[in-house]
C-alpha cells in the first residue's frame, strides 16, 4: 500500500469528481438496500395478517404499523402493488446512479494513466546516454507498457472498490443492525475470522506478482539483444545460447503465472464459502433466538437479515480481489 500512495498524488484536481462519485455510489447503495427490504414488511402482514399496533419501539415496528394501515385503509394488494411499484422505481434508480458513478471515475482513471505515460517517456527523454544499454531496454519497454496496465487496474480498484464497496458493507450493516442487533454482533464476531484468511492469501500474492514483472521486463531484454544484434547472434553462431536464455526466463514465467493464477483464483471461492459458512451460522442461531422466543425477530424480517448478509458477501468479495489486484500492481 506504500507503494500505491504515490500514485494518489496524480489524483490531485479531481477532488470534485471523487466526490460526485462518492454521493452517486452512496445513493446507488441507499437505493439498491431500500429496493430489497421494501418486500420484507407487507410480506409480514401478508403471510401473518394484520396485527395490533405495535408498542416497541424502533424502526422495524415502525414500518410494519405503517404497512398494517395502508391494509386497514385499503386492502392487502394495493398495499402491495404499492410497495412492488416502490421496489421497481429504487431498482431503477439505483442503476442510473451505479451508471452515472462509472462515467464520473472513467475519466479520472483514463486521465491518470495518459499522465504517467507521458511523464514515464518524459523521464525515459532525460536520463543520459549511458542508461540505455542492452540489459535495461527490454525492462524499461516492460514498465512503459505492462507495468502501467497493471498500475491502471490498481488505480482502478483504488478509486472503485474501496469507496463503493465499503459504503455498502457499513449501511448494510447498520440496516442489520436495526433489525436484530443481537445477529448483528453475533456476526460481527465470525466476519474477522474470515477476512483474517483472506488477507493472508492477498499478502502472499505480492511476492509472485513482483517476480513475473520483472522476469517479463527480462523476457523483453532478451527479445530487444537479440533483434538489434543479429548480425553478431549470427556471426558467432549463438543462436543456441539464445534460445537456452529466452527457454529459461519463458519457462520461469510459465511457472510464476500459474502460481499467481492459483492464489488469485482462491481468493474469490473462498471468501464465497466463509460466507456461505457464516450464513449457515447465522441461520442456526437465528433459529435458535426465534424458537426460544429471545427476539422480537419475526420470519420475514430474519429472511432479510439473511438476504441482506448475502448481499455483503460481494463486496467482501471484491475487496479481496481489490487487495490482490493492488498487490499485482
Amino acid at each position: 500500500m506504500k507503494k500505491i500512495a504515490p500514485l494518489l498524488k496524480h489524483l490531485a484536481g479531481f477532488q470534485s469528481r471523487i466526490v460526485l462519485y462518492f454521493v452517486t455510489s452512496l445513493l446507488a447503495v441507499v437505493f439498491s438496500l431500500f429496493s430489497f427490504t421494501m418486500l420484507a414488511p407487507v410480506l409480514q402482514v401478508l403471510f401473518e395478517g394484520v396485527s395490533e399496533p405495535s408498542t416497541n419501539k424502533g424502526i422495524v415496528s415502525d414500518i410494519i404499523n405503517k404497512v398494517n394501515e395502508t391494509i386497514l385503509e385499503y386492502d392487502k394488494l394495493t398495499a402491495l402493488t404499492y410497495s412492488v411499484l416502490i421496489v421497481v422505481v429504487f431498482t431503477i434508480l439505483k442503476n442510473l446512479f451505479v451508471y452515472t458513478s462509472l462515467n464520473i471515475l472513467n475519466p479520472i482513471r483514463n486521465a491518470v494513466i495518459r499522465k504517467l505515460r507521458n511523464e514515464m517517456f518524459m523521464k525515459a527523454l532525460s536520463l543520459p546516454i549511458g542508461f540505455f544499454n542492452e540489459e535495461r531496454k527490454g525492462d524499461l519497454i516492460s514498465k512503459m507498457t505492462n507495468d502501467i496496465n497493471e498500475v491502471e487496474v490498481s488505480i482502478m480498484n483504488v478509486l472503485e472498490t474501496f469507496i463503493r464497496e465499503p459504503l455498502t458493507i457499513i449501511i448494510t450493516l447498520i440496516s442489520m443492525v436495526v433489525i436484530s442487533p443481537q445477529l448483528t454482533l453475533f456476526l460481527l464476531i465470525l466476519l474477522p475470522i474470515s477476512g483474517l484468511i483472506i488477507g493472508r492469501i492477498g499478502k502472499s500474492l505480492k511476492k509472485p506478482s513482483g517476480e513475473a514483472q520483472e522476469q517479463l521486463g527480462n523476457v523483453l531484454g532478451v527479445i530487444d539483444e537479440t533483434l538489434v544484434g543479429m548480425r553478431v547472434v549470427k556471426a558467432f553462431n549463438a543462436e543456441k545460447h539464445q534460445q537456452l536464455r529466452f527457454t529459461q526466463i519463458n519457462n520461469l514465467i510459465f511457472r510464476l503465472k500459474n502460481k499467481i493464477a492459483m492464489r488469485r483464483d482462491l481468493s474469490s471461492p473462498l471468501s464465497e464459502t466463509m460466507g456461505i459458512i457464516v450464513v449457515c451460522i447465522i441461520l442456526w442461531y437465528g433459529g435458535k433466538l426465534i424458537f426460544s422466543g429471545d427476539t422480537s425477530l419475526t420470519g420475514p424480517f430474519f429472511i432479510m437479515f439473511i438476504g441482506l448478509f448475502y448481499q455483503i458477501i460481494n463486496p467482501i468479495k471484491n475487496l479481496s480481489t481489490a487487495f490482490y489486484n493492488i498487490q499485482k500492481g
